[in-house]
């Protein structure tokens, strides 16, 4: 993690509202503090990163990986743990679930206390790596004619009290458990997994349809490699699939790699379940960024050989695919739009496995995003708010390298970078620039980097109308500026009305009533508006007054800005033409709709009300 301020700019970024073209991601102490579009911006406070032509995604989220790098994760060594880690950081994995395979009670209690270490230690674990977020235990409760390459002589059926010492020895550290529902007792390991908190998926199954749907209804709610190591779909006997792929309530997992799957096969599953109901898995083994030959997997001998991995009688033995080339071949085969990838590489998971701040580019989220160019080849990956990964172009060809603190910011173009310091000399870009300078001089006004960014289409020290609002958006930093560009819904509403009012931005500045004194970042503890946030609120946007010489008319939007502004003393409010009006929120304006053209015939005679002579100084 870092604490220094990186602006990432010139990507397209995908956001979960949007995508936004030519974007800027601003990092800060491992997390997103704002997602803002770079046009027209000029950045400011923080070191520059300049991304033009790749586009940013959530990074990559596998919950299904058993190794990497020649280590798998029964070797339950921590060396073993860091080169996968280290090996699909390369490949835009940001977060991933080290994942067993069916062996003995012994050897799969220490891989679980090998992978709990590690995710007890997160990001500190592989620094230069994917963060370990917990263990998939795939076996051994499965069905013995459905193995595949588990090992067949350790599938067995439910034993209450060696999975109940596994959970003791995973420490909450197992998210996901695969088994056989139609198995002897798979009842009650579903019961015992859910009620430890563990996503359960079925897998390696021979389960029908009926015992399908009876297994979704007790819990199930994912499933493991659809199509492969299970009945096969036939139009009178459907087996598992049918069911799987038609239950919005299962995430379904798919292997896109030409071998576990046809293109066509890949097609007909994100038809079906749409792209909310797919995530992208490698099912990596060890041979997964090692090249071809002579591998293991639990036991088994693997040869890998043009980037397939079989055992000695051609069964598939897990794959060598990483998560780019996955979301590359998805978007080839299944013409899956930049979102759809977003959402089947990371999203979808995060929101199944509870990692609120992951697999989405939005302010408040961790840090943790792939820089992909247009074939979806991985130029950079972040954990944390650090560049753990990039790709280098030299003379003799493409280089893969592994990026240190020495080389985290080595897509920054010094030339771009100090073409926009240039710009905050420019004469529409001064008035801002020297707007945000002196704002940041003022003592005891919050976080004096609060405004990284701004749009120099925005008034600054010209500012002749002010907008007052209380904690509409800007939510992301610690400041009281609203950009014109910010994506806040409120923001956008108000910035719509105020084209259509026929006020020009380089009139108007727009002033958040609330954020000012609010410090960090954790929007989330913030439930609703305290008489002594007003007051505090007041105290600096009297300071903020001082500022904008030029200033003629306040219009205040809401009833917290209204009573912010009346806090302040009568020889200074008397001093401007004061417009009182809704608040433009969605809250506010949906179920009044009306309230929406009185916010637009204020803004209108805010305009008119620059015609009017002056109100006099106060005595």
């Amino acid at each position: 993690m870092t604490s220094e301020r990186i602006s990432i700019v010139g990507a397209r970024v995908v956001t979960p509202e949007a995508i936004i073209e030519d974007g800027v991601v601003v990092l800060g102490n491992g997390g997103i503090l704002a997602v803002e579009r770079t046009k027209d911006f000029t950045l400011l406070g923080s070191t520059v990163v300049d991304a033009s032509g790749l586009t940013l995604l959530p990074g990559f989220l596998d919950v299904h990986i058993h190794g990497g790098g020649r280590a798998d994760t029964m070797d339950a060594t921590p060396e073993a743990l860091q080169a996968i880690c280290r090996t699909h950081a390369r490949h835009g994995t940001t977060g991933l679930l080290l994942t067993t395979i069916t062996q003995s009670r012994e050897k799969i209690g220490a891989a679980l206390a090998a992978a709990r270490d590690a995710v007890q230690k997160g990001i500190d674990f592989c620094p230069e790596g994917s963060t370990p977020l917990g263990v998939h235990l795939e076996g051994p409760y499965i069905c013995p004619t459905r193995a595949g390459a588990q090992p067949k002589e350790f599938v067995r059926d439910y034993d209450v009290a060696e999975f109940s010492e596994w959970l003791e020895i995973a420490a909450g550290t197992m998210k996901l458990i695969t088994l056989a529902p139609e198995r002897p007792n798979a009842d009650a390991l579903i019961a015992a997994a859910r009620a430890a908190g563990i996503v359960v998926t079925m897998g390696h199954t021979d389960a029908d349809a009926e015992q399908t749907e009876t297994a979704l209804d007790a819990g199930v709610s994912h499933a493991t490699h659809l199509f492969n190591a299970m009945p096969a779909l036939h139009h009178r006997k459907p087996g598992p699939i049918a069911p799987l792929l038609t239950d919005p309530r299962v995430i379904v997992e798919i292997i896109a790699d030409g071998y576990h799957l046809a293109p066509e096969i890949v097609r007909l599953v994100v038809a079906a379940k749409g792209a909310e109901g797919v995530a992208l898995i490698t099912d990596a083994m060890e041979g997964a960024g090692a090249g071809d030959g002579e591998y293991g997997l639990g036991g088994h001998a693997v040869t890998v050989k043009e980037g397939k991995a079989t055992l000695p009688d051609g069964t598939l033995a897990g794959s060598v695919l990483t998560m780019d080339r996955a979301a590359a071949n998805v978007r080839a085969w299944a013409g899956a739009s930049w979102e759809a990838i977003a959402r089947m590489t990371s999203g979808n998971v995060a929101q199944e496995m509870g990692w609120s701040q992951k697999g989405r580019i939005s302010p408040g989220a961790d840090a943790d995003f792939v820089l992909v160019d247009d074939a979806l080849t991985v130029q950079a990956t972040y954990i944390a708010g650090r560049c753990v990964y990039q790709r280098l172009e030299t003379e003799a060809g493409d280089e893969d390298t592994g990026a240190g603190e020495d080389a985290a910011y080595s897509l920054r173009s010094s030339e771009n970078t100090a073409a926009r310091a240039e710009r905050l000399e420019e004469p529409r870009i001064k008035p801002l620039s020297d707007f945000v300078r002196r704002l940041r001089s003022l003592p005891d006004i919050g976080d004096p980097e609060g405004v990284p960014w701004f749009d120099p289409a925005d008034a600054g020290i010209n500012a002749q109308v002010l907008l007052l609002l209380e904690a509409p958006g800007g939510r992301s930093v610690s400041s009281g500026f609203v950009s014109s560009n910010n994506p806040d819904p409120t923001a956008r509403n108000l910035w719509d009305l105020r084209d259509a009012s026929g006020l020009r931005r380089d009139q108007t500045l727009i002033w958040n009533i609330v954020p000012w004194y609010v410090g960090e970042t954790d929007w989330s503890k913030i439930r609703g508006v305290e008489q002594n946030d007003i007051e505090l609120g007041t105290k600096y946007l009297q300071k903020l007054l001082e500022l904008l010489p030029n200033l003629r008319v306040i219009v205040t939007l809401g009833a917290p800005a209204r009573a912010g502004w009346q806090k302040l003393p009568p020889e200074i409010t008397e001093r401007y033409h004061t417009i009182y009006t809704w608040h433009p929120s969605a809250q506010s304006l949906n179920p009044h709709p009306e309230r929406k053209e009185a916010i637009l015939q204020a803004l209108k005679d805010a305009k008119y009300a620059l015609k009017r002579p002056s109100p006099p100084e106060a005595e």
